[in-house]
C-alpha cells in the first residue's frame, strides 16, 4: 500500500505482526505508528508521535494493545484504534529502547537498566541495574520464558574502551538477578538483540558472529565468528524448524543446526544486512538495501526485490507465519512466504 503522506519516509526497528494487522515505526519525516489491515494493506490508524525522540527499535503487539518504546519514553496504544493508553517519559534520553510484554507487565530497556511497568496502568513495579549508572553499558534487548527475563548487553572499561559481552537472567515478578555471564574475550564487543532456542540463549555481537549461552547455567557453549568489518549481527537470530537463522553486516546471511551450532549453510548477498529478517514458509526474508527471498533449505536466493529502481526496504521485516511485511521508502509491502 502506499504511505500515507508518500515518501520519501525512514522507518526504524521492527514492525509486528498477526492475521489481523501489521504495525510499524516511521521515523522521518513525521514520527508516528502505522497500522494496516494485515490481508489488505488498507490503513487501519496512524497515530503521531510527538514528543518521542531517538531510534526506535521494536513493536509489541497483544491481543487489545500495541506496545512501544524508543530512547525516552514508554507507551500503549489501543490496536484498534491507535489511540493512546497510557506513556511515561524516562529521566533520560541515551540508547534505544528495548520491549517485550510478560506477566501483566511491559518491560523495557533502556542504558543499564530493565524497567517493569504494570501494562494496564503505566505504573511502576521494579527496576533492575546491571551496573551502576556511572559505568559505560548497555542492555540490547530482551526475550522472556516462563518467569524468567534473559537479557543481553556489554559493559565497557571507564574510559568506554574494551566492551564486554555479557548475558543476564533476572526473575520476572521482581527483577532480582539469577544469574550473568561475561564472555571471556573481550575484543568480541556488546551482545545485541537476542533470541531464545530450547535451552540456549543466542545473541549476535560485534565481531559478525552470534553467542549461545546455557540458559540454566549461564555458560556460554559455543560461538560463531564473523567478518567484524561491518557493524557485525545487530538483528536477533531467528529460530524456524530447529534451525538457527541470523544475517550479518558482512554481507551474508547463515543457518546453523540446533544445539550443536554447527553451520548448515551461509549465503553471500549485497550490501549489508542490518535490520530483523524473517523466516516463514520456506523462505528467509532478509534487507541489505536490496530485499532478498532465500531457501531455508540451503540458502539459494529465489528472489531480489526492490533494489531501488522504483522503492527500497528500510524497516525490519514482521510475519504472521503466511505474509512476511517490510516497510519501503514509498509504500508497505507483504510477500507470500510460499
Amino acid at each position: 500500500m502506499p504511505i500515507p503522506g508518500g515518501g520519501p519516509n525512514f522507518w526504524d526497528g521492527d514492525p509486528a505482526a498477526d492475521s489481523d494487522i501489521a504495525v510499524f515505526a516511521l521515523q522521518f519525516p513525521s514520527k508516528r505508528i502505522v497500522a494496516v489491515d494485515a490481508q489488505t494493506g488498507a490503513l487501519r490508524w496512524s497515530t503521531p508521535l510527538a514528543g518521542w525522540v531517538g531510534i526506535f527499535e521494536h513493536l509489541v503487539l497483544t491481543p487489545t494493545l500495541v506496545v512501544f518504546a524508543s530512547a525516552n519514553r514508554v507507551g500503549v496504544f489501543d490496536r484498534a484504534t491507535g489511540a493512546p493508553v497510557w506513556d511515561l517519559t524516562y529521566p533520560s534520553i541515551k540508547q534505544a529502547a528495548w520491549s517485550v510484554v510478560a506477566g501483566g507487565a511491559v518491560l523495557t530497556s533502556v542504558d543499564w537498566s530493565i524497567r517493569a511497568f504494570d501494562l494496564a496502568t503505566g505504573a511502576p513495579r521494579w527496576r533492575y541495574q546491571f551496573q551502576p549508572d556511572s559505568v559505560n553499558g548497555a542492555i540490547s534487548a530482551m526475550a522472556v520464558s516462563g518467569d524468567t527475563v534473559y537479557a543481553s548487553a556489554g559493559q565497557s572499561s571507564p574510559a568506554g574502551l574494551q566492551p564486554t559481552a555479557i548475558a543476564i537472567a533476572v526473575r520476572l515478578s521482581d527483577g532480582a538477578e539469577l544469574r550473568r555471564n561475561v564472555a571471556p574475550e573481550p575484543e568480541r564487543g556488546r551482545l545485541e538483540r537476542l533470541t531464545i532456542a530450547g535451552r540456549l540463549l543466542v545473541a549476535g555481537d560485534f565481531q559478525g558472529g552470534v553467542q549461545a549461552f546455557d540458559r540454566f547455567t549461564g555458560q556460554r557453549v559455543w560461538r560463531t565468528l564473523g567478518d567484524p568489518c561491518c557493524a557485525g549481527v545487530g538483528s536477533a537470530p531467528v529460530v524456524y524448524d530447529g534451525v538457527l537463522f541470523y544475517v550479518a553486516g558482512d554481507e551474508t546471511a547463515t543457518a546453523l543446526d540446533l544445539p550443536s551450532g554447527q553451520v548448515r549453510w551461509r549465503m553471500t548477498g549485497s550490501g549489508s544486512f542490518i535490520p530483523q529478517p524473517a523466516a516463514c514458509g520456506r523462505h528467509l526474508f532478509a534487507n541489505s538495501g536490496l530485499l532478498y527471498k532465500c531457501a531455508l533449505s540451503n540458502g539459494a536466493v529465489a528472489g531480489i526485490a526492490l533494489n531501488g529502481d522504483e522503492d527500497a526496504p528500510s524497516s525490519g521485516f514482521a510475519t504472521n507465519g503466511t505474509l512476511a511485511f517490510v516497510a519501503g521508502v514509498c509504500k508497505i509491502y507483504a510477500f507470500r512466504c510460499d
